[in-house]
């Protein structure tokens, strides 16, 4: 009588769980993500093993002075090389305990003691020490960010009310100054103060009181006699 074959058990490399038989016969891990980690892991083995050696040394020499050339000749690729090491350097301190990341700094802080005169100077700001190119783009990067929040900031271009468009629209909305003040969220001697022409009411609150009355044509039209003005 012929003997039956039992299944062979196979054990995942990565986990050491039994691998199912949906795996296929030449699989050695029992999923998808241990099969991703396995590889990550040997890939982490084999830089180690190479790490340091003179071959990897001048590989990776020749690999930064292909990355510093194509920089200084395409803006774009600069740009996201420097996204790319920010990224990098916030990820591995992320990764670091307590205890290693006050290492680091302190590192930090001997280097800065360490310096010379000619290298403070050299290095008044962190950007100081970047190549020309990639120094150009975060200074781009960083009036662009500049400009923007500027803009962001910007109040509408609106001239402030007169005295008598407050106390008008006030009126024409049958509002007691009280209500008024409390529309725009502010007091009653404020109120009183933009009526009587003390204080110069902000375009602000001057949209925000339109817009609760219902009249929106009264700050629309001020905004475009500004813009006319101007």
């Amino acid at each position: 009588m012929p003997r039956k074959c039992q299944p062979r058990i196979r054990v995942c490399e990565f986990c050491s769980h039994l691998i199912g038989p949906d795996r296929g016969p030449a699989a050695k891990t029992c999923s998808e993500e241990c099969q991703r980690d396995r590889n990550n892991a040997k890939e982490k083995a084999r830089y180690q093993r190479v790490k340091n050696t003179q071959e990897w040394k001048e590989t990776r020499s020749a690999y930064i002075v292909q990355q510093k050339e194509r920089a200084a000749r395409d803006h774009e690729y600069a740009k996201r090389l420097a996204k790319q090491r920010r990224a990098a350097v916030r990820k591995h301190r992320a990764s670091l305990s307590p205890e290693q990341l006050e290492a680091l700094r302190e590192k930090g802080r001997q280097w800065h003691r360490n310096m010379t005169p000619e290298q403070r100077a050299a290095r008044k700001y962190w950007y100081g020490g970047l190549s020309p190119e990639l120094k150009q783009v975060f200074l781009l990067e960083l009036r662009e960010r500049r400009a923007q929040k500027k803009n962001e900031r910007k109040q509408p271009m609106t001239d402030p009310p007169t005295p008598a468009a407050i106390r008008a629209a006030r009126e024409a909305a049958c509002l007691t100054q009280t209500q008024a003040a409390t529309l725009v969220h502010s007091g009653l001697r404020a109120w009183q103060k933009w009526e009587s022409g003390e204080r110069r009411m902000d375009g602000a609150h001057w949209e925000l009181f339109c817009i609760k009355i219902g009249r929106d044509d009264l700050f629309q039209g001020t905004t475009v006699a500004a813009r006319s003005a101007s």
